[in-house]
């Protein structure tokens, strides 16, 4: 409103307090930053009170106009962040339609206007708003209407400090301060499948950096994924689950990044299990049997999953074609293999039983060690049982 338009005519100040104007307009405060669904962040609809409106300010801690973004501006109004001060709470951010403690004695950095000097213009509905980052906080607003003469008057209207925020007569949310970086993870694993919970906000554009950390069978850090992220505002909440095998602990590290700094951080151990060991290979093996026999030969595993299909050669068993397969459950194995070369009514069955070692710590199995029984059919068909060995070629096999 330019300053001689507003001489030459009637202006009254009004406070919801008293009745000095009976069609009082009604400010409301919808969107994310007042507690609600509207549209934006802050959003204010005004209802006028019949009398059209030509200028509207709300008070705001943030005075970088590049902050306020996807504004909604009457066709033909202006919009300006300013530095013109107005009452707060300082900092406080009541629910929406509860009494605010404000206002302070101090007050905002500057206000938001929205304004228009040409009555043909003026409104008596409109949304008012804009998105923005920050956190909220409890203000005072100003609204200036125009009420037809003779004479021609405006009415200046202010917040009933007494009533509900954002509920008609009472402050509104505006911008306080920028918030902090948010992030916190909630990690578990259950069932084969690892979830990652986060809580993400960040106030500025940011990268969100991921890691996994492994402490076993061979300690070693993996990038995840790696994320530019905009400004997130409020929070969010973005679950991530996926298939994962049992790894022993496992160490999941999270940052927010500007520039090569770290603005926020979490590390999450998580326990996924004892770490399978691999049986596959060709091992060299000894067989101890119980009358004091000693044998030999070579064994061949492959692992898949939790299934292991052996095959045996013995040099006292020539001919023979030892094939089978069993279970690994951890450390431990178990296996069954059998001569299907012959069309003997008993061919040879051997059960093993065992564990294997990891010498070197990589998740592969070296050594074996356990027992055996079961029958063996040459010429005739005999019950064994004794205990075996095995190792990898180049380890020593351990004596029966």
């Amino acid at each position: 409103m330019k300053p001689l338009m507003r001489i030459s005519l009637v202006l009254a100040i009004c406070l919801f307090g008293s009745t000095a104007f009976a069609d009082a307009p009604l400010i409301f405060c919808e969107g994310s930053g007042c507690g609600g669904s509207g549209p934006g962040t802050y959003a204010y609809p005004i209802d006028s009170g019949s009398y059209p409106m030509m200028d509207f300010r709300v008070g705001t801690n943030d005075l970088n106009p590049d902050h306020y973004t996807n504004t909604l501006i009457p066709r033909g109004w202006s919009f300006a962040v300013e530095e013109r001060p107005m009452s707060h709470a300082e900092g406080v951010h009541t629910p929406h339609g509860d009494v605010s403690p404000g206002p302070c004695w101090c007050q905002t950095a500057g206000s938001v206007h929205w304004w228009t000097d040409d009555a043909t213009l003026a409104v008596e509905f409109f949304t008012f708003g804009y998105d923005h980052p920050w956190k909220p906080e409890d203000v005072g607003w100003n609204l200036l209407t125009r009420r037809e003469g003779p004479p021609i008057s405006y009415y200046e209207f202010q917040p009933f400090w007494d009533a509900g925020v954002g509920t008609g007569m009472g402050p509104v949310h505006a911008p306080f301060e920028a918030p902090d970086f948010t992030l916190e993870l909630d990690a578990s694993y259950s069932g084969g499948t690892l979830s990652l919970n986060f809580a993400l906000g960040t106030p500025k554009p940011a990268t969100w950096m991921n890691f996994l950390i492994l402490t076993s069978p061979t300690p070693r850090v993996i990038p995840l994924w790696s994320v530019d992220l905009p400004i997130i505002q409020p929070p969010l909440h973005i679950p991530i689950t996926f298939p994962f095998p049992a790894m022993g602990t496992i160490g999941i590290f999270s940052g927010l990044f500007t520039e090569g700094a770290v603005h926020a951080y979490v590390l999450e151990w998580v326990e996924t299990g004892d770490v399978p060991l691999d049986f596959t290979g060709t091992y060299l093996f000894t067989l101890a049997y119980e009358d004091g026999t000693v044998d030999g030969g070579t064994l061949t595993l492959v692992q898949e999953g939790q299934t292991v299909h052996a095959q045996m050669e013995m040099p006292h068993l020539t001919g023979q074609a030892l094939s089978g397969s069993g279970t690994v459950d951890g450390d431990l194995i178990s296996f069954e293999v059998f001569d299907s070369a012959t069309d003997a009514p008993e061919p040879t069955s051997l059960t093993f039983n065992g564990r294997g070692i990891d010498l070197s710590g990589d998740g592969m199995v070296e050594v074996l060690t356990g027992s055996f029984d079961g029958t063996e059919c040459t010429d005739t068909c005999d019950e064994v049982v004794g205990d075996f060995d095995a190792a990898l070629p180049g380890i020593p096999v351990p004596e029966a």
